[in-house]
């Protein structure tokens, strides 16, 4: 994801940096990889019905990255 994005930043991409400075002592998601998620959990969760032909995102409001999602964590 960091190389798709260009964001190359430590707190995604060290370990051993995230480990020693970071304030959660691990690498963590990117907000936007766990926001690119939605549209295959609606599927999942029956949002989208099954016989759906297409879905179209027009965006988002008021999205915030309310905690981290450290890597290797699973999302609910």
């Amino acid at each position: 994801f960091a190389e798709c994005t260009g964001d190359r930043q430590w707190i995604h991409v060290d370990p051993e940096r995230a480990k020693r400075q970071s304030p959660f002592r691990a690498t963590i998601a990117h907000g936007y990889l766990t926001l690119s998620i939605i549209g295959a959990l609606a599927l999942d969760m029956g949002i989208v019905p099954e016989n759906t032909q297409a879905v179209f995102n027009y965006g988002f409001d008021k999205v915030r990255f309310l905690a981290p999602v450290r890597a290797g964590a699973r999302i609910r």
